[in-house]
């Protein structure tokens, strides 16, 4: 475990020199070998990192260079569907080189360069929210499910076009998701309530009502009434919460669970402060709030709402530092309390879930 905690220790340190006043107009270039670092260490681990590291592999495999049918395979593809942007890039990948090896690099650098852009433009704390991706989020969406990775970081660039009233934009991107990783269609909810421009009364209506749907275990029945079948692949979403291996309840007491509760009981306990502060604090907001009802209130649907919460709660990132600088007065103590929960999440992700020891490629056969 020593190279996880190694990065953590660089992140920990780059985000403190951040607060400097002189240091700070350099925190692109420090977000810049951050994400660099992450990259690399993401894209050349060993196929033991990574529960989904041979079925990427499988899949890229399958997939031919553009001169030898690639194209072509993108959508007819008989095997397992697969999102024709992911696909894509596969088949981009494999006209470059047959190495898998730099098809996981590629991806990497590609949800990494998104991740950063992204990051700069939400908040005046990357190097922190980014502290605090990685103590989590990282391992998920860099060392496993690869393509919800980089659904996720093309979350970041909704968020923006959301609060900024960029309809088309908003859509494009959300449709751009999508084609990385299907649950990514679940974006157009925050988008189609921003209209309602619902303030701390209403989500504060809606997050209790989400903890009594969710203490009931109503989440089922209201998915499988509610779910249009002309959604794309809404099959193959209630065989997941109807199977004994993907659908079973993720529990209403859970860990996760309890920290999205507290997240939205403090965001709505600060809403004043955090408003007037923050520019894209009510946008944030509403993702939370999504994450919070599909993670905490449908919770008895199992795998699929971890994947849908997931995606929304990627704010989660940028408003634990946002709250922590707000609620307290010090800089330094607010790093402290950003970087305390960033360690327990590290600790979580490694030693409760069990984590895989890190390996690279240049140390094993390939």
């Amino acid at each position: 475990m020593i190279p996880y905690f190694a990065v953590f220790v660089a992140l920990s340190l780059s985000s403190l020199l951040q607060l400097d006043r002189v240091i700070k107009y350099y925190k692109s270039l420090f977000l810049l070998l951050c994400f660099s670092v992450l990259a690399i260490l993401a894209g050349v681990r060993s196929s033991s990192v990574g529960a989904d590291y041979n079925n990427y592999r499988r899949f890229f495999e399958d997939f031919n260079g553009v001169s030898d049918g690639g194209i072509k395979q993108i959508f007819d593809f008989n095997g397992y569907f697969f999102e024709p942007a992911f696909a894509g890039l596969i088949v981009f990948s494999k006209s470059l080189s047959s190495s898998h090896v730099f098809f996981f690099v590629l991806v990497s650098a590609l949800t990494a360069i998104l991740m950063l852009v992204g990051l700069r433009r939400l908040t005046a704390y990357p190097l922190l929210s980014l502290l605090v991706f990685y103590s989590y989020d990282f391992f998920a969406n860099f060392m496993v499910a690869i393509r919800f990775g980089v659904a996720v970081a093309l979350t970041l660039f909704v968020l923006i076009s959301i609060a900024k009233r960029m309809h088309w934009a908003s859509l494009f991107l959300i449709f751009s998701a999508s084609l990385f990783h299907t649950s990514a269609l679940v974006l157009i909810i925050p988008f189609l309530t921003s209209f309602l421009n619902l303030g701390r009364r209403a989500l504060s209506f809606g997050f209790l009502g989400t903890l009594v749907v969710g203490y009931l275990g109503l989440g089922k029945s209201i998915f499988s009434a509610l779910l249009p079948s002309f959604i794309p692949r809404a099959d193959s979403a209630l065989a997941y919460i109807s199977s004994s291996k993907y659908g079973e309840t993720l529990g209403f007491f859970g860990l996760v669970n309890i920290k999205y509760i507290v997240l939205m009981f403090l965001t709505l306990a600060f809403w004043d402060r955090l408003i007037k502060r923050y520019r894209y604090f009510s946008v944030v907001a509403l993702f939370l709030f999504w994450a919070v009802a599909f993670r905490v209130g449908l919770h008895d649907l199992g795998f699929i709402v971890g994947r849908v919460s997931a995606l929304l709660g990627i704010v989660e990132i940028i408003l634990v530092p946002w709250l922590c600088f707000s609620v307290l007065k010090s800089p330094l103590a607010s790093w402290f309390l950003v970087l305390s929960y960033s360690f327990l999440h590290l600790l979580m992700i490694l030693f409760v879930r069990g984590y895989t020891e890190y390996s690279a490629v240049i140390f094993s056969n390939f």
